[in-house]
């Protein structure tokens, strides 16, 4: 964890560098094209990068793996065909003609991230969190060199979504020989095997593909819609005010959700209910959620504009208003593959719940031409109920669809 802290100290502190390096209009670059590479992140690997924590045997776990990777270089060559395809238009679509040279690097973004994502589930399974924790810190420093080097010799957004590509790519080989080669032994893989474990895993793609599609939609619909309804700038604005909250949730939330993820799996294969490690993971995401932000929603306005620059003060005024949701949504969030590890299929209807929760917020405010502040107040307290509402439900999956599973073997 202290790895994973560190990393996220050199993105804040990057942060007021990069504000008087680029232009909310870069950011709004940048967040779009973050967003579809979140969206096809969540099929690079047909999600089954989640099952690598469950087999008993290495060697099946080696071959989900593996599974996972060709997944991954599959998305990445259809998401190359699609930017050939509609690169120019995607760019028309939001008015946004910087975003249409920047497309080409979105299929080496979600092949890096896809690989990333299984190298860091492998490792996770071998229980070796300081490899991950030293990945996330090269990450990170990448991130920030290529994002501040870029941005003192070439102008535009560049430097931004060259810095968001490579990232991932970073910490991908440390992961790669710590993890990927001991899980399988350095065990050849096969075609057959393969095909096995798609077919005995394929729960993953049928049901948490659609579900996380559902869940990273939701986290991104902004980024998709500000600049239709109120402009790039507003969107780069926006996009600063995510960079600061969502970080967190990233992070720190996330890392922690990933020990879940491991010691909810074996709790299930050991005793069939995964309710001591749901409380657990529960209880520590509340603390570190009401110490964070419960300390920053008070100082979060002023901090944006003495740090970031006078230009960015509107950027704290989002940030505050959002508050309640981020504070939600760092609990709720890590704890949502509780439906996954126990084969449990309601995640996808909570999530479509949001989903249509947010398009309703967001059509009354086409309407009724709301400004920037009215519409994220009420996108906020919206979203923060559902997520407080998801977390007693969560919990009552976990322990009764545990029971379920223990009774039927």
């Amino acid at each position: 964890m202290s790895g994973t802290t560190f990393s996220q100290l050199i993105l804040v502190a990057i942060s007021p560098i990069l504000t008087r390096l680029y232009t909310p209009e870069d950011f709004a670059v940048l967040a779009l094209f973050g967003a579809f590479a979140q969206i096809a992140a969540v099929v690079a690997n047909g999600r089954y990068e989640m099952a690598i924590y469950l087999p008993k045997h290495e060697g099946e776990a080696y071959n989900i793996a593996v599974l996972g990777g060709m997944v991954a270089v599959a998305v990445s060559t259809g998401i190359l065909l699609g930017v050939l395809l509609l690169q120019s238009k995607v760019a028309e679509w939001w008015n946004m003609p910087q975003l249409e040279s920047w497309l080409w690097f979105l299929p080496i973004a979600v092949l890096l991230s896809g690989i990333f994502s299984v190298a860091q589930s492998a490792n996770i399974r071998l229980g070796a969190y300081k490899a991950i924790a030293t990945a996330n810190i090269v990450k990170a420093l990448v991130q920030a060199a290529l994002q501040v080097a870029l941005g003192l010799v070439i102008t535009g957004p560049g430097g931004l979504v060259l810095g968001r590509t490579f990232t991932n790519g970073a910490g991908n080989l440390p992961l790669i020989r710590n993890g990927l080669a001991h899980v399988g032994g350095h065990r050849p893989w096969h075609w057959s095997e393969l095909w096995v474990m798609a077919k005995k895993y394929r729960r993953f793609p049928l049901y948490s593909v659609p579900a996380g599609l559902v869940n990273v939609g939701n986290a991104n619909l902004l980024n998709f819609v500000i600049p239709m309804l109120l402009g790039p700038t507003t969107l780069g604005f926006y996009a600063l005010a995510m960079r600061v909250l969502g970080a967190p949730l990233q992070q720190v939330a996330m890392p922690i959700g990933q020990v879940f993820m491991r010691e909810a799996s074996h709790e299930i294969r050991e005793t069939g209910s995964a309710k001591r490690s749901f409380v657990k993971g529960m209880a520590a995401l509340m603390a570190v959620s009401v110490l964070l932000f419960g300390s920053l929603y008070f100082v979060i306005e002023p901090i944006f504009g003495f740090v970031f620059g006078s230009e960015w003060a509107v950027a704290g005024r989002y940030a505050a208003i959002l508050m309640p949701l981020f504070a939600a949504r760092f609990v709720v969030s890590p704890l949502s593959g509780t439906a996954s590890l126990t084969d449990n299929r309601h995640a996808l209807a909570i999530n479509i719940f949001l989903l249509v929760v947010s398009a309703l917020v967001l059509g009354v405010a086409y309407f009724n031409n709301w400004d920037a502040e009215t519409l994220l107040t009420w996108f906020n307290w919206s979203l923060f109920f559902v997520y407080v509402s998801y977390l007693p439900i969560l919990y009552c999956l976990a322990v009764s669809e545990s029971k379920n599973n223990t009774e039927h073997a």
